[in-house]
């Protein structure tokens, strides 16, 4: 479909987003890491071939074109990449064209409207199409005779004629999406006619009659008499033409929606940027003017603590700093110490602070700031770490709950981190007091009363962040999840998540010559995972657990076996000598190992209230520590993907779950997939009450695959 816009404009950029989802679309079930030769025909002016080489570098490319002038535009676009060695443009007969042992992939994209020897192109591609081999074909197709002036001269193929090349040349239809409805509602323009006069576009000029003959098709798409398929078909030989025909003319004619695939029902949290909130003191909460603010900081070793209180004592309001200490004691300038580990120190300072009077209508806890970089640390000290970053805050927490108690209002409690959150593609150095928002979202879920806030400073200290804060507590707006980054303001919001592409094609493939490892892979959700990856081609699995092998695990094991996988199951991963044997029996007797699915959890479930540090301890040691000690192993080797498994509540918070969501925000930042993290929805239980846990757990996982992409 021609496009009218400048190469620079808007309406261009929204075109090649649109362009860019459907080719996604179009190849979410093609391995192109396994493709050596790739034919593209109708190549046009070779963008497309190039930027495919460009990602996925290894194998050869075949372009087509009737055009020659497209054909040396393709050839210079090569050029300019130094691709001269992987892609060669032709203009000639296809029968000819690429290896002798044919393509493992055809493709054409928009093609077929401008090729008017449609027969001789498809019995091309039948001959040159290896056995097995893939034809992939986006591309607009008429479903009635209906004739408009301007449609005619686009000499658009029919679906019929569709059915009756594939059938006739060998290929069956395996896949076929429909994006009528999306293609049309990117050409609806109910206003074109004014719009065309305002352009100043005659009746005669091309572009006006292109813009015309696109709202004629998304017309026709709109009204079910064409369609926009995207159609995978594989050429085979065991079926005759006319099986192929009814099997084609079925698929084709039943072709799903392109709103039923996964990746629409798919969103995200991403940071916006936006306007940093009004600073005006007239601005400030009605109900907490300046001179009534008390802030009780729980102040960090950097000076950030410092400079907030004098912006707070500044406007007019109190300042009582709190630090880290061995222990408890009130010192001479009116601040306090308190030790860490000990939950009755901070109750003894929130008690101490409200019977002077000055009870705190901020509760900051800076000492989130103060978490080293993960780079050197042991397992256990990493460990340690981080229960020591949720610690304070859940001592706090729980001091704030008590010493609140039957009082008409809290105080709010803003928990402050630095880089503990990603914004876009930056460093994450602040690794250790991610679990901080973790726990937070769940002090926000279970305690709305304290209404936690949690504001993430750039990873290396900026100019004026205690006035970033100081702005933040005065602040009419209800963001309580914010992050700066050279000083720019951004708020956590829900987005679609768009991950088709080309680079995304086929990237989660199993292969039989290498190992995969599973942790938490005896229990299960362990070995719903394991069965997926043998079900889809994987032979060598080791299994990694802390408990025995119950009688479930050992059938579902020995029914992997009996489908010619190789099984191991071992120890855990949270202990480094585990590891270190686990590793080394690998590299000694099995294939390379490829990939790490980490889907270790432990459940500790209880209320605020009720947790304590060492039930948090043993949550993070099956998830922190077994996602580092595979990091400490893994980080200087070449692996596939590493996905680490969380589950909803990890987004959306859940009551009685703190432990849960303070461990699953480390390992998410851990476990890396080219392309994007990876996590799978719908935490899963072995003994969960209703259907049998097998049955509960494969409909619950298999929702969860399904919907974030897996499949």
């Amino acid at each position: 479909m021609a496009g009218q816009a400048s190469p620079d404009s808007e309406q261009a950029r929204h075109l090649a987003q649109a362009r860019r989802e459907l080719r996604g679309a179009l190849f979410r079930g093609i391995d192109l890491s396994a493709c050596e030769h790739v034919l593209g025909f109708g190549c046009g002016r070779g963008l497309e071939l190039a930027a495919l080489a460009e990602r996925l570098g290894k194998f050869q490319i075949v372009g087509h074109t009737a055009s020659s002038d497209e054909a040396e535009a393709a050839r210079e676009a090569v050029k300019a990449r130094s691709l001269e060695g992987r892609i060669g443009i032709v203009t000639g007969e296809l029968g000819r064209a690429g290896p002798e042992a044919g393509f493992d992939l055809a493709f054409g994209l928009e093609a077929l409207g401008h090729t008017l020897e449609r027969g001789q192109l498809f019995a091309a591609l039948g001959s040159r199409v290896k056995e097995g081999g893939r034809l992939v074909i986006g591309d607009l197709f008429l479903k009635t005779g209906l004739s408009l002036p301007h449609i005619d001269r686009l000499a658009l193929p029919s679906v019929d004629e569709l059915i009756a090349l594939l059938s006739g040349n060998g290929f069956l239809a395996v896949d076929c999406v429909d994006a009528a409805q999306e293609v049309a509602n990117f050409l609806y323009d109910p206003a074109l006619e004014t719009h065309l006069s305002q352009l100043g576009w005659k009746q005669e000029d091309a572009r006006a009659e292109g813009a015309r003959t696109n709202a004629a098709i998304g017309g026709l798409l709109r009204g079910g008499a064409a369609a926009y398929l995207l159609l995978i078909a594989e050429k085979q030989r065991e079926l005759d033409p006319q099986q192929l025909e009814a099997l084609n003319r079925e698929r084709l004619l039943a072709a799903k929606r392109y709103s039923e695939l996964p990746h629409n029902w798919l969103y995200s949290p991403q940071w916006r940027p936006v306007a940093s909130p009004p600073r005006l003191a007239q601005e400030v909460h009605p109900e907490t003017p300046v001179r009534q603010v008390h802030c009780l900081v729980f102040a960090d070793k950097g000076g950030l603590s410092e400079d907030l209180s004098r912006h707070v004592r500044g406007a007019g309001g109190k300042c009582t700093l709190v630090h880290r200490g061995d222990e408890f004691r009130r010192n001479e300038d009116g601040s306090y110490s308190v030790p860490l580990r000990n939950p009755e120190a901070f109750l003894r300072v929130v008690d101490e602070v409200s019977r002077e009077g000055l009870v705190p209508s901020h509760v900051v806890y800076l000492w989130g700031l103060d978490v080293p970089k993960p780079d050197g640390l042991s397992v256990a000290q990493l460990q340690d770490e981080a229960l020591d970053a949720c610690g304070g805050v859940l001592y706090l927490t729980q001091a704030l709950l008590k010493g609140s108690a039957g009082t008409a209002v809290s105080p709010s409690l803003w928990v402050i981190t630095r880089g503990a959150q990603r914004v876009g593609d930056e460093a994450f150095p602040g690794l250790l007091s991610s679990p901080l928002w973790g726990l937070g979202k769940a002090i926000a879920y279970e305690h709305p009363e304290l209404d936690c806030r949690r504001v993430d400073l750039t990873p290396r200290r900026g100019e004026d962040e205690a006035g970033q804060l100081w702005t933040e507590f005065l602040a009419h707006d209800r963001e309580d999840q914010v992050t700066f980054r050279n000083g720019t303001r951004h708020v956590l919001r829900l987005g679609r998540y768009r991950q088709w592409d080309w680079e995304q094609a086929g990237r989660l493939q199993f292969k039989a010559d290498a190992t995969y490892l599973v942790t938490g892979g005896l229990g299960g959700l362990g070995l719903l995972v394991a069965r997926w990856m043998v079900e889809r081609g994987a032979r060598n699995l080791v299994l990694l657990g802390r408990k025995r092998a119950s009688d479930v695990s050992t059938d579902e094991v020995r029914e992997m076996r009996g489908r010619g996988a190789t099984i191991v199951s071992l120890a855990g991963v949270s202990v480094d000598s585990d590891l270190d044997y686990v590793m080394a029996g690998i590299s000694k007797r099995m294939p390379p190992l490829r990939g790490i699915i980490h889907a270790a959890t432990e459940v500790d479930d209880g209320i605020l209230v009720h947790q304590t540090r060492e039930r948090f301890g043993r949550v993070f040691t099956a998830k922190v520590s077994g996602a580092w000690n595979l990091h400490r192993w893994l980080a200087d080797k070449e692996l596939d993907f590493f996905l680490s498994l969380s589950s909803s509540t990890s987004l959306m918070g859940a009551s009685g779950q703190s432990n849960h969501l303070g461990g699953h925000r480390l390992p998410g930042w851990a476990g890396r997939v080219p392309g994007g993290l990876w996590g799978c929805t719908g935490r899963v239980r072995a003994g969960a009450r209703g259907r049998s846990p097998a049955t509960r757990q494969r409909r619950r996982w298999t929702r969860a695959c399904a919907s974030e992409g897996w499949e």
